[in-house]
């Protein structure tokens, strides 16, 4: 698992998820926003809640320190709170959902 999340590949998957779809449009979304509007389909379902639930369980996909195959509740629990607290990754997201 650590083998496959410290390929390069699998790195700018992870830098994707953060650039713009279009990078020559300013008003592009971002890979991310993208997910999360894919996976919250109406609007009543995109909150800053789901969001944040959303970077969280991609956060745990993509860090090389979380070596589990399985997606654990207190896992996302931690991960939720760390960016729930983090005021960059909190304003990033009320971005997203606009």
């Amino acid at each position: 698992m650590k083998n496959w999340k410290m390929q390069e590949n699998v790195k700018r998957a992870y830098d994707d998820l953060y650039s713009a779809v279009d990078p020559d449009d300013a008003n592009s979304d971002i890979y991310i926003s993208l997910i999360i509007k894919n996976v919250f389909v109406s609007n009543e379902e995109q909150t800053d809640k789901n969001a944040i639930w959303t970077q969280a369980i991609l956060e745990m996909i993509f860090d090389e320190e979380y070596l589990s195959t399985k997606i654990d509740s207190d896992s996302i629990d931690a991960w939720y709170m760390k960016l729930a607290s983090n005021e960059v990754s909190y304003f990033l997201l009320l971005f997203i959902m606009l």
